[in-house]
């Protein structure tokens, strides 16, 4: 993935260039069950691994001086995280609604960097088929 992001203020512009590389794989397992024909539930806990590299480029230039340059850069680390989501869909006629939660604890790439944990909401609304 790439990321290009340009910032100016005050006769300052700065250009950050992020890149990133990862590979892994991911462990899911989906359990739901359908409490009546309008409603079910899923619980789905999970477990990912994967390696990360990342690095970071930043050009800062200031009107009427020059340029300076960094470079920043995260050599392939490993990421471990592990986490439980959940979800509930409703049938609304022909739309689902569901509404879904995500508690995930995550290792954070780099030497000696803590954990933390992560919440995410989120919502998916479709239609059958």
């Amino acid at each position: 993935m790439q990321q290009s992001i340009t910032r100016s203020q005050n006769g300052r512009t700065q250009v950050d260039q992020w890149n990133y590389r990862a590979f892994g794989g991911e462990l899911p397992l989906v359990v739901s069950y359908r409490v009546n024909p309008l409603f079910a539930v899923t619980f789905a806990p999970f477990l990912r691994a994967y390696f990360i590299r990342a690095w970071h480029d930043a050009r800062l230039t200031i009107t009427g001086n020059a340029t300076t340059s960094t470079q920043s850069v995260l050599q392939w680390q490993p990421v471990l995280t592990g986490g439980l989501g959940g979800s509930a869909a409703f049938d609304l006629g022909p739309v689902q609604l569901a509404p879904g939660l995500a508690l995930e604890v995550v290792t954070r790439p780099g030497p000696g960097a803590a954990a933390h944990v992560l919440f995410e909401p989120g919502i998916s609304v479709g239609t059958r088929f």
